[in-house]
């Protein structure tokens, strides 16, 4: 299938008209005829033109870029391999700097941290937390330890198991399983 949209022919521009007034009045009897074409046809036009201002933009973008460059390189540089140099070094040497003052600081900190503890006297060193205890002040005889049972901090209802008999009579409880032979047979 082939649109006649093109000017020239039978369908070319008549009466004085521009291409572009033609191809508006080709699409109009175009749509009248076959919508689906006509669709077809607005898709692919708004596509083209997404298109087009996107490229028209890029280049703009590249054109202003350049420019700039070509303005800022020259009055600091001269080169843009200098302006790239001088660009990354600044900013490779802010980054080692803040590096190394953090470790500088650091061990500053340490250093610090070690000198307090060497000031220490001896006697505060850490020690291990055992209480002394004077053995002539206390005697194992004044010390009271209690202790509550099972039966008495739990009350259940239970029997406690202190009285039971350490045998049980009772015999275990086997399941009744009837004999193989009042079963159904298996479906085959």
């Amino acid at each position: 299938m082939q649109a006649d949209l093109l000017p020239g022919d039978k369908h070319g521009p008549k009466d004085g008209r521009s291409n572009i007034s033609q191809f508006w009045t080709n699409v109009g009897i175009l749509a009248s005829h076959n919508r689906e074409q006509a669709a077809i046809l607005f898709g692919m036009l708004f596509t083209l033109v997404i298109w087009l201002i996107s490229v028209v933009s890029l280049l703009l973008a590249c054109l202003f870029y350049v420019t700039f460059l070509w303005r800022h390189v020259s009055k600091s540089d001269g080169t843009l391999t200098k302006y790239c140099r001088r660009k990354l070094d600044t900013r490779l040497s802010k980054i080692v700097s803040k590096k190394v003052d953090k470790a500088l600081a650091r061990g500053e900190r340490l250093r610090a941290q070690d000198s307090i503890k060497a000031e220490r006297p001896a006697h505060m060193k850490r020690q291990p937390t055992i209480p002394l205890v004077d053995e002539d002040h206390y005697s194992l005889d004044q010390v009271h330890l209690s202790r509550q049972t099972t039966k008495t901090s739990f009350s259940n209802g239970r029997p406690s198991s202190d009285n039971a008999p350490i045998h049980l009579n009772r015999k275990p409880i086997i399941p009744i399983i009837s004999p193989l032979s009042d079963r159904p047979e298996a479906p085959s």
